[in-house]
């Protein structure tokens, strides 16, 4: 009986231990979390800032309409339509050979 109540005995500590160690880890994660924030540098910059805005605190890139004029887009499609008609010609080749 004694040897059981060891065993109990140590179950618990070893139990106790690993809450309190998961517990300290959480504590110092927190603490680091809140730490990123305080040493970040006010002043930065980055390009991207000007070009997206915050929408109910969700970032949103600004709407690009109306980036290529038609003729761009009529230009852009045309030189779609010839790679692909050339990538089907060299594919051909390569079937006949």
């Amino acid at each position: 009986i004694i040897f059981w109540n060891i065993i109990f005995l140590l179950e618990t500590v070893y139990a106790n231990r690993s809450t309190h160690n998961l517990k300290s880890f959480f504590v110092y994660y927190l603490q680091k979390l809140k730490e990123k924030p305080e040493f970040t540098n006010p002043d930065e910059f980055y390009f991207k800032m000007i070009n997206s805005r915050t929408v109910g605190g969700i970032h949103r890139p600004k709407p690009e309409d109306n980036k290529y004029t038609e003729e761009e887009l009529l230009l852009l499609k045309n030189k779609d339509m010839g790679y692909i008609l050339q990538s089907i010609q060299c594919e051909k080749r390569f079937v006949t050979f």
